[in-house]
């Protein structure tokens, strides 16, 4: 669903503050590379991708939760930014980072 944001911000102007990732497509060369030049930190770096969803980064599960929460905090570590998860299974946003106040 990031793709529909993406064509609303180039064609309509909507939200042009809000950046929305996909983990998976962010771990490609030439989009971690953009993210990088644009953000100015690598937020794979330090960050243990488990086996699994290196054969498969389709995979779900557990492991590849735990990489979406690492991928967040790291996201928000680097750039002080909220972060937030799209979860698909709630149909809502849930806040990564930084962690929710009790």
């Amino acid at each position: 669903m990031y793709h529909r944001l993406d064509v609303y911000q180039v064609l309509g102007g909507e939200r042009p503050g809000l950046v929305v990732v996909n983990p998976v497509a962010l771990s490609g060369p030439v989009l971690r590379r953009r993210f990088q030049q644009q953000f100015g930190f690598d937020p794979f770096e330090g960050l243990e991708v488990a086996p699994e969803l290196v054969h498969d980064p389709t995979s779900r599960g557990a492991a590849f939760d735990e990489f979406v929460s690492d991928l967040g905090r790291s996201l928000h570590a680097g750039s002080g930014l909220p972060v937030a998860l799209f979860d698909w299974r709630r149909g809502t946003p849930v806040l990564l980072a930084p962690p929710a106040r009790p």
